[in-house]
C-alpha cells in the first residue's frame, strides 16, 4: 500500500454509489481505512513508465506493487486489466485471481 493509493481509496468510498452500500453494513469510512492501513504495509512506489497504460494515473499501483514486490495485482479497473500484466506481475479481476489461486 502506499499513501496515494490509500488516498484514492478513500477518495473513492466516499462516493455516494458506495456510501449507500457502506450504510447498510453499517461501516463508516474511518474505519475501513483502519482496517485497510493495519492490514497492509506502507511502502514508496517506484517510478514506472507504463506507455501503454490507458490512464496515467495508474502507473502508481504499478509502482507500489513493483516497490512492494507483490505476486499479483487485483483490480475490477479495465484501464489495468488490460494490461494483463507489468514487469511479470499478473493484473487478474477478484474473480481471475480467486480462480487462480484459491480453487
Amino acid at each position: 500500500m502506499s499513501d496515494l493509493i490509500l488516498n484514492e481509496l478513500t477518495e473513492v468510498i466516499a462516493r455516494p454509489k458506495f456510501q449507500s452500500r457502506m450504510r447498510s453494513l453499517d461501516i463508516m469510512i474511518e474505519d475501513l481505512i483502519d482496517i485497510v492501513h493495519e492490514l497492509s504495509k506502507s511502502c514508496i512506489p517506484d517510478a514506472v513508465d507504463v506507455p501503454e497504460l490507458r490512464d496515467p494515473d495508474d502507473a502508481v499501483i504499478i509502482g507500489t506493487a513493483i516497490a512492494a514486490k507483490v505476486e499479483v495485482i487485483v483490480s475490477g479497473d479495465l484501464d489495468l486489466l488490460v494490461l494483463k500484466e507489468f514487469g511479470n506481475i499478473p493484473i487478474l479481476s477478484l474473480t481471475d485471481f480467486l480462480n487462480q489461486y484459491l480453487s
